[in-house]
This record gives structure tokens, sequence and C-alpha cells, in this order.
């Protein structure tokens, strides 16, 4: 026989995008990603049987038309190589080259060429997965669901003697722009005839989630669970399933009493850690990573995310430890070494971080250490200094000019005076001209400052640029209801900034804020009770607080204020505020 080595470049490009974009022949690169296998029925003998193959199989012409077809492929010339892969097809009975002929009449986009290939394929090599997922594909896209559940079937017979997952190979096949027609009831078809199979309830899930349609999708992996409440899978779903339809304590209590029942699986336990992440229960999620690094402690993703975690948890010596462990694997070090920076900044080890920071100074966080090396030297009073290494750093790094600009914009303004920051934004406008971020930037210096005619300017002169720049929209309305009586006008600006971002605490507070302004306390406090419920910021709380105190609740107002003392005592408008008030 030809040798069935593919051949480098052009082939191996071709295999990819007819398999990839025109066929999506397995299930295991997109629907089957999840961490653990399904479980298969044990293998049993192959259902069908190999088609005898020609004694005389290497004819010359035989061999003629399968060189001829290889080098039409590398040379990219398509119909030729289709012809002669077809015919070496015929004459020798090889499904290798029937295969080829699929895949290049695919690519070509020929219906007709690729289905009467796909035939022929199937025929040759009726045990091929690959083979079966071809022909049922093309016949889906022809609209022949009869010849198409046949395919499926035989499919679906030929997974279980290789014992695979036959449900997700057919998913495979099912999905794409055929998973809102014949192809989810195809699926669910064959669910449905076997109806104590957990791998059927888990692939028709898998498609109704794709398809957001949650409500469907949740009955099956309930039934997927029922039947085998050891598979992982059903279970991760589900939990996606809680989360996308706002189901979060839920989808939370599920994942862990999926990681108790198999405490030892990996995949539950990091998609537990992560659930907590995100709902900011840094402590519980902590621990959830350390007991994954008792069962890998040299995973490098692990030691990653447990350093960061730990950060976000202020447990600074579990951040050492982990970053420490983290440099020791070789990987990740220069990341490593500029966390740990962090971690000992954080912890208020000032001394430590420079020495760190300095270690990156040549890797691919140099900018960011630099960064931070300046903003240490200006907290211990040199000022010159910290401007001197980020106006250094804009040198080394102009694709970064922007970002350094801020920075020094943000150093100044907690270390130097207004007028030295109105000019570096001049400065950086000069540089940078129209840059948005900074006429944003330069715009809320202009707010806070009081220049109103500016900020607007700015504000305005962003949005020109983009309209639907959120944050400029809710910082131009919330200028105008806090610095002017233009209460109406400011109102329009916040509501669109909250069609934006109807979840935004800031703009929200900015909503309740012109609502106060405009007299109508009750609709404000709604709004300020739910930014405050996000956002423990000092000056929501004083806004929150001053309108609790003007509706006559003073013993809340009280309460509020005292609190976010606690947790922002230097916020200038919540003192200005209690001043105000007390």
């Amino acid at each position: 026989m030809i040798s069935r080595v593919a051949k480098t470049g052009f082939l191996l490009a071709l295999l990819a995008v007819a398999g990839c974009q025109a066929l999506g022949w397995r299930a295991d690169s997109g629907a089957a990603s999840a961490q653990e296998a399904a479980p298969a029925p044990a293998p049993v003998d192959l259902p069908y049987p190999e088609p005898e193959r020609p004694e005389a199989e290497l004819t010359p012409d035989a061999v003629y038309s399968f060189l001829v077809g290889e080098i039409a492929a590398d040379r990219g010339e398509l119909p030729l190589a289709y012809n002669h892969y077809s015919h070496s097809a015929l004459l020798t009975r090889d499904p290798y080259a029937a295969e080829q002929a699929t895949r290049i009449a695919l690519f070509m986009k020929d219906r007709a060429a690729a289905l009467k290939s796909a035939r022929l394929w199937v025929e040759l090599a009726p045990n091929s997965l690959q083979a079966r997922q071809a022909l049922a594909h093309l016949l889906l896209q022809d609209g022949d669901v009869a010849g198409t559940r046949q395919q499926l079937d035989a499919l679906m017979q030929v997974a279980r003697a290789r014992g695979e997952d036959g449900f997700l190979l057919a998913a495979a096949v099912l999905g794409g722009e055929h998973r809102t027609t014949h192809g989810l009831g195809l699926l669910t078809e064959l669910a449905d005839t076997h109806p104590r199979d957990a791998r059927g309830h888990y692939a028709v899930a898998l498609m109704h989630t794709s398809l957001e349609a949650y409500g469907e999708a949740e009955p099956r992996l309930q039934r997927a669970i029922e039947l085998d409440p050891e598979w992982a899978k059903p279970r991760l779903l589900l939990v996606q399933v809680l989360s996308a339809t706002g189901r979060d304590a839920q989808a939370r209590e599920a994942l862990k009493a999926a990681v108790d029942k198999r405490p030892d699986d990996k995949a539950l336990r990091s998609a537990y850690a992560k659930l907590l992440v995100e709902a900011k229960d840094y402590g519980a999620a902590l621990a959830e990573y350390r007991a994954l690094r008792r069962k890998s402690p040299a995973d490098v993703e692990i030691l990653l995310t447990t350093g960061l975690v730990a950060m976000q948890a202020e447990d600074w010596s579990e951040a050492r430890e982990a970053w420490s462990a983290l440099i020791a694997t070789g990987e990740h070090s220069d990341e490593a070494r500029f966390f740990l920076a962090q971690t000992e900044e954080l912890a208020e080890r000032p001394e430590a971080a420079l020495e760190l920071y300095r270690q990156v100074m040549d890797g691919p966080f140099r900018i960011d250490a630099g960064t931070r090396l300046a903003v240490l030297a200006a907290k211990a009073g040199r000022v010159a200094e910290g401007r001197e290494r980020l106006a250094q750093l804009r040198l080394v790094a102009p694709d970064r000019g922007v970002d350094l600009y801020l920075a020094e914009a943000e150093l100044l303004r907690k270390h130097g005076n207004p007028e030295e920051v109105r000019q570096l934004y001049d400065a950086a406008l000069k540089a940078h001209p129209d840059n948005g971020e900074l006429l944003y930037a330069r715009a809320l210096l202009a707010a806070e400052q009081g220049r109103i005619a500016d900020a607007e300017a700015g504000f305005k002169r962003v949005l020109a640029k983009e309209p639907d720049h959120a944050d400029a929209l809710n910082a131009l309305g919330y200028t105008l209801a806090d610095l002017t009586d233009r209460h109406k006008e400011a109102l329009g600006y916040v509501t669109r900034a909250l069609k934006l971002k109807p979840d935004n605490p800031a703009f929200l507070d900015s909503m309740g804020w012109v609502q106060h302004r405009m007299g109508n306390h009750a609709v404000a406090l709604d709004y300020l009770r739910r930014a405050y419920a996000t956002l423990k910021d000092g000056e929501v709380a004083a806004h929150l607080g001053e309108v609790l105190w003007v509706t006559g609740q003073r013993e809340e107002a009280q309460r509020i204020w005292k609190e976010a003392e606690q947790q922002d005592p230097d916020n200038a408008v919540l003192r200005a505020t209690v001043q105000r008030f007390r």
C-alpha cells in the first residue's frame, strides 16, 4: 500500500479547515471539553463487516492516480486532486483516498462531490467514526433527515463498539447552523431512544445550553446526574446553567455538594474555587486552592491562582509562599517575582518590594515594575525621582506612553499639586492627541477641581469620539447634577450610561444623586441602596446617608456613615457630608 502519512504544508492546512470548519467531525475539541471523559459502555465487536479489498490493488493506473492526487493537493490544484483521489479510491477500494477526496470537495465547497465521496468512504470504511460523521453532516445539509438519522444510528453503534461517546460525536455533527432546526430534534430523538444513558441527556443539555435554552437544559442535567451520580460533567454544566440564570448561591451549593461527594476531583474543586472567587469569598476560595495544592503541589496554574487569591484575601504569608513555590518551578518566574513584589508592597514592606521590583526590570514586566518603583519613590518623598523614572520608561516603551502618563498623573495627584497634574495632561495630549483615556482623565480632574466648563467640554469631546463611552456619560451627568442646577440634562446622560451598564454601582449612585437633587427621594434611596450593597465606598455612603437624613431616617444614616468612616476614613466627600449634618 501507498504510505498513509499525510503531507505537510497544504494538506495539513486542508485537513484543519475541512475538519473544523466544514465538519467539526470530532466532539472532543469542543463539546466534550470538560475535564473528565464521559463514561462509555464496554467495547463490543465492531458492528459492520469490513469490505474485502481487491487482490491486485496497486495497478500502474491506481498508483498514478494516487500520486497525481497527492502532488496536485500539495500544489493547491484542488479539482485535479479531487478527480485523481476519487479515481484512486474506486480502483483500489482504499478508504484513505475516499477520505482525501471528501475533504478536498468540502474545501472546495462542492457539496455534491463531497456527498459522493463520503458515501464511498462509508462504504469502504463502515466502522470509521469520521466517515459516518462526514456523511451525516452532508446529508443534514441536504435536508435528508431520514438519511442523517440512519448514519447517526450507525455512528452510535460504532462508537459503542469502540468504547466512545456516540452522543457527543453526534452532537458535533448536529451543532452549528443546524442546532436550532433538525439537529436538536435528531439529537433529542437519539437520547430518548436511550433514556437510561446519562450521556444522551448530557449531550442534549449541552446543545440547549449553547442556545441559552437553560430551562430545557436543566431537567436533562438533573436526569443525567440521577443516572450517573459519579460523573462530574453534568454537575459542572448544571452549575453553569444555575449561574447563567442568576442562581449563584444555588450554583455554589450544588458544586459544594459535588466536591463533598468527590473530594479528589480536581475539575470540580477548581470550578468551586472559581465560583467562590466570583462571589468575592476569598477566604473560602483560598481554602479550596490549598486543598488543590496538597494534591498537585507543583501545578503551575494552581500556584498562580493561589497567589492571586491569597493577595485578595490579604493573606500575605500564603501569597509569599505560593509565589516562591512558583518561582522554584522555573515557570512564570518573572510574573511570580512581580506579584511577590506587589505582595510585599501591599504588606507594607517597601524595602522588600523595591528589591523584588528591581529583579524584574530586565524581563517582560519591566515597565510595570518600573512604574511601581516610581510610585514607591514618590511615597518615600522622592517625587522628582519617581517622575524621572516614568519619563525614562516612556522613552524605552513608547507604546505604553499613555499608561505611563496616567501613572504619573496619579502620582502627582497624591504627591504633587493640581496645577502640575493639569500641565501633565496637557503635555500628554500633545504627545498623544485626541487619546480618549487622557481626555477623560483630564475632564475628571476638571470636575474634581470644580472647573465645570472645562469638565463639560472634556467629557463632550470624549463622547464626540465615542458616543457610547459609558464612563464619560456617567461622569458628565454626575458633574451636572452635583455642581449645577441642570438636573434634567444630567438625568439624560446618566440614563444613557445605565442602559449601557445597568448594574454598575457607580452609575447607580449617580442616578440616585440625580434623583435626590430633583427631589425624588424615594427613587433616590432605591438606587443608592443598590449601589451601596455592592460598592462600600465612602462617597456612595455619603450620598445614601444624606438622603436618609433628609427623609428622617437619621439613625440609619449615622450607622452607614460610621461604617464608611471605618472603611474609607480619608474620603473627602464623606468627611464633608458628615460635618454638614452632625
